[in-house]
Parts: structure tokens; C-alpha cells; sequence
């Protein structure tokens, strides 16, 4: 999982929380760097918080939905003001504060059905 914030504690404190239980988490504080990253090793998902980068989350979610070696990962928006529903480039949005265990239920959701829609589109494929 790829967790991208503007504040390096916020970074650490997520990281942190979903290394215990049980993730393997990279963290960013820039969006670009976190693109970078992910072009060299796709993560199952992205928790990305909304604010202002010099990529912001709203162009790596683009790129993230563009790219077809990262068609099936996940992304998690996290924003202080509540998001409008059913924005197509995030599979969750939430709301600041966020309860880390309630998070990783949620991560735990996505990255199962993101696997399953890989095994699916390589079946495809075949």
C-alpha cells in the first residue's frame, strides 16, 4: 500500500498503524514522488489525502486510473471536508479523523476485490 500526506507525522502515524496490523506500507508526502514509486512497483491500493502538491491527489488518482499496469488498484481519498459521493476516481472517500481499524477493514475489502479483478482481467487475457 502507497499512503501519501502533506504532513510527514501523518505519514508515519498511518504507516505506522497499518504496518500493525499487518500491511506493508510505503509513505509519501508528495504525490509526484509517490507516482514515481509506483510506476517501479504497483501497489494494491493508495490512501491519498486531498490538499494541495505539486502533483496533487486529484492528478495522481488520474494517472493512477490511466495507467493499465495499475487498473486494479484501489484508492482511498481522505479529505478534512466530507467529499461528494460517487467521484469515479476513488473506490472510498473519507472524512478526517479517521479510525484506523475501521480503515483497514475497508483496505482489507478493497485489495480483495482489486486481486479478484486481476485474477479476473488475466483470465481474459488468456
Amino acid at each position: 500500500m502507497v499512503i501519501v500526506d502533506a504532513h510527514a507525522d501523518t505519514v508515519d502515524m498511518m504507516c505506522d498503524a497499518f504496518r500493525a496490523t499487518g500491511w506493508r506500507a510505503r509513505g509519501f508526502r508528495r504525490p509526484d514522488a509517490a507516482w514515481l514509486a509506483m510506476l517501479d512497483e504497483p501497489p494494491d491500493l493508495v490512501v491519498v489525502t486531498i490538499g494541495a502538491h505539486s502533483l496533487d491527489a486529484l492528478e495522481l488518482a488520474y494517472r493512477i486510473r490511466r495507467s493499465r499496469s495499475m487498473e486494479a488498484v484501489a484508492i482511498i481519498a481522505i479529505s478534512c471536508c466530507p467529499l461528494t459521493p460517487g467521484n469515479p476516481l476513488f473506490d472510498e472517500m473519507l472524512t478526517k479523523p479517521i479510525d484506523v481499524l475501521d480503515t483497514a477493514t475497508i483496505v482489507r475489502r478493497l485489495v480483495r476485490d482489486a486481486r479478484s479483478s486481476r485474477t479476473v482481467a488475466r483470465r481474459e487475457r488468456a
